[in-house]
């Protein structure tokens, strides 16, 4: 009877054992920083796509647009934002749209927060935004929004750009560090590239400025784009309120092979 009992055990063990580890492996590996996982994402992601015979997407044009309640006095505002989605989007797809869509109403969002507290002021407060395309192929979408935020009462209007670089086959919008192999220096590359292009396109910039904002740090580089030959990065905040002034730095996919995660390399070609 205790030799069955002993056995019993040992062949309850050798379940729960094994279960238990890999409930411990996989909640460590869930535990890992957010760039980390994405970077790993991307290294583990097939080398083959999955949309091999699909051609480039359409991209069409969505508005968000609204006016405040009240059409005088503390508060006033409209917008009119422009954001790209994918015609026909299904599958993975339609999660990058919903993406795309949720950032933007975001933005929307932040600014009509703002503008309920903004005192009455000769000029509404104005948020406007348009869409284009840099880059389609049937594996990759490099889209961009362009806006010019004002707020009742400031000196004048803000800049921002929007870029979403849409993985198709995998359905996501790249983050900066997705692009890059874990641990690679590229953000020295991208920094020494600003420092030594935007002098050139932004006139009168000094020093400190430029040291600021072009500093080693993912943030200053958050919207770029996978263009056709480089990697763009666009400066708005040196820019003015136009979309066309926003200055833009080059980085050649030659220079960035060494840094570039395989599925980055495969995705631009």
């Amino acid at each position: 009877m205790a030799r069955e009992v002993r056995t019993a055990r040992r062949l309850l063990a050798a379940v729960l054992v094994p279960a238990a580890t890999a409930a411990l492996s996989a909640c460590q590996a869930s535990t890992a920083p957010p760039s980390e996982q994405a970077s790993a994402a991307v290294e583990m992601s097939p080398a083959s796509p999955v949309r091999t015979n699909a051609s480039p997407p359409e991209v069409r044009t969505a508005t968000m647009s609204g006016n405040s309640p009240n059409g005088s006095g503390p508060g006033v505002y409209h917008y009119r934002v422009e954001y790209p989605q994918l015609a026909d989007a299904t599958g993975a797809v339609a999660g990058v749209d919903a993406a795309m869509r949720g950032t933007m109403q975001r933005d929307v969002d932040a600014f009509v927060d703002a503008a309920h507290d903004a005192a009455a002021a000769p000029r509404p407060g104005d948020l406007t935004c348009g869409s284009r395309a840099a880059r389609v192929t049937a594996r990759l979408a490099a889209l961009r929004v362009d806006c010019t935020e004002y707020q009742a009462g400031a000196t004048q209007p803000q800049a921002f750009t929007r870029t979403f670089n849409c993985d198709l086959d995998a359905g996501r919008v790249l983050a900066l560090q997705d692009l890059f192999s874990p641990g690679a220096g590229y953000l020295m590359i991208l920094s020494g590239a600003a420092r030594e292009q935007l002098p050139g396109r932004v006139a009168g910039i000094d020093e400190r400025t430029l040291a600021d904002g072009t500093a080693p740090v993912a943030d200053n580089f958050r919207a770029f784009l996978l263009e056709e030959k480089a990697l763009v990065i666009v400066f708005p905040r040196y820019g003015s309120g136009t979309p066309g002034s926003r200055p833009e730095v080059s980085v050649p996919y030659g220079v960035l092979d060494r840094y570039l995660a395989s599925r980055a390399r495969n995705l631009v070609g």
